[in-house]
């Protein structure tokens, strides 16, 4: 395991658990301790756990309200969001009518679409531009533009989404907790969400690790309500049997 992918594996053991000492942490990822011990060190100058005598703990009170720009997410572990949205393809067949939620990951989706004639809905902007340009039928929902994420949001949005029956759907997240269930910064993208996934027959999460263990302000689904797609699953999720792993 390369030694970024054990830091996300550290901090999501951490904030599942809430506090870890060094022994147990070395024990479940097989690592020695002074291995782990140098890791916490590190996590801790970092601020992204709370070192304590003998280990390390997370903040109870850390929920995730930042919003970054779609431009500044783009960036933000591009390589696997591609793989992640590589895998989701594999998941869609010409007969499909989906639903591709805005999002920098869902955008991967769009810019590795190599089928024609799907029918496609999406309220990502630049989404239907991309899917509409390899032949598709796209429909952008209207609404009101949220320009810090290219998205369509609000109520013409959610009333629109309701007349739909899709076959699949593909939805970014910013957080992902067994208890709270995915969850985003913005109440608004979070109904838009929230709508389109209950008219989805099949619901995926299309995601990067980093996602696991984080809660963001708003919650638009249960943990069970969607399969997730990702490129690493953390060690405490392996008993779920909702994660596709590429």
């Amino acid at each position: 395991m390369l030694t970024k992918q054990r830091h996300e594996e550290m901090i999501n053991i951490i904030r599942e658990r809430g506090s870890i000492t060094t022994n147990e942490m070395a024990k479940i990822l097989g690592i020695s301790e002074s291995t782990a011990r140098r890791d916490i060190n590190f996590l801790a100058d970092t601020s992204k756990v709370i070192k304590v005598y003998g280990g390390a703990m997370f903040d109870p009170q850390d929920v995730d309200t930042k919003e970054d720009s779609f431009e500044q997410k783009m960036d933000i572990n591009a390589t696997e969001k591609g793989k992640a949205a590589e895998k989701a393809l594999e998941l869609i067949t010409p007969d499909d009518f989906i639903y591709i939620d805005a999002g920098t990951t869902t955008k991967y989706i769009a810019d590795n679409f190599d089928m024609s004639g799907v029918r496609i809905v999406t309220n990502g902007i630049e989404h239907a531009r991309i899917l509409a340009s390899k032949g598709n039928e796209v429909v952008l929902v209207g609404g009101n533009v949220k320009i810090s994420t290219d998205a369509i949001v609000g109520t013409l949005a959610v009333n629109t989404l309701d007349k739909y029956h899709f076959t699949k759907g593909f939805f970014g997240t910013n957080g992902i907790s067994p208890k709270a269930g995915y969850t985003t910064p913005d109440i608004n993208e979070a109904l838009v969400k929230k709508a389109a996934m209950q008219k989805c027959s099949k619901s995926f999460i299309v995601c990067d690790s980093s996602k696991f263990n984080t809660i963001s302000a708003v919650t638009f689904a249960s943990f069970r309500e969607a399969t997730i797609v990702t490129n690493l699953c953390p060690a405490e999720f392996s008993k779920y049997k909702n994660i596709i792993v590429y």
